[in-house]
């Protein structure tokens, strides 16, 4: 029963938009756009790359590129897409929540959390949540053991 459930998702695949390109010789990439076009993420399933397309603003549809040609990790969100995961931009100023940035903040990217340089008392990045509050406590512990490292 486990190869025909295979075949079938190959099949899937391989007729998705037209196109018969093999699982390990092409993904679906997504690009955000601001503040510059990047690739954002890469899936091996459409169904996954459409999900993120529709949680980060301004992005562009999906496109089908050879594995070689992308500059992410093919299916790195894979897990928090199927789960439904939300995208937050967390924004720490010493370690305590920049309310104004974090609450009204748009998903435009996907950004490694990180300090703002020039400005080392801010921390700031997207985090992967089912709430805020999730988001912000990742984001916390994150800012806490960075500055252990340092």
């Amino acid at each position: 029963m486990k190869s025909y459930i295979s075949n079938i998702d190959e099949i899937e695949k391989s007729m998705d938009r037209g196109l018969a390109k093999s699982r390990a010789g092409a993904a679906w990439v997504v690009y955000s756009t601001v503040p510059n076009r990047e690739q954002a993420a890469a899936f091996y399933e459409r169904e996954n790359a459409v999900k993120l397309h529709e949680k980060l603003s301004e992005s562009e549809e999906p496109i089908l590129m050879d594995v070689s040609d992308i500059d992410c990790v093919v299916d790195e969100f894979k897990r928090l897409i199927r789960f439904d995961a939300q995208l937050y931009t967390v924004v720490l100023q010493n370690g305590k929540v920049d309310l104004e940035d974090t609450f009204d903040s748009v998903v435009f990217n996907l950004r490694k959390p990180s300090f703002e340089p020039g400005h080392p008392e801010i921390f700031a990045g997207t985090y992967w949540g089912f709430s805020i509050h999730q988001a912000i406590e990742n984001a916390q512990r994150q800012w806490g053991e960075q500055l252990k490292s340092q």
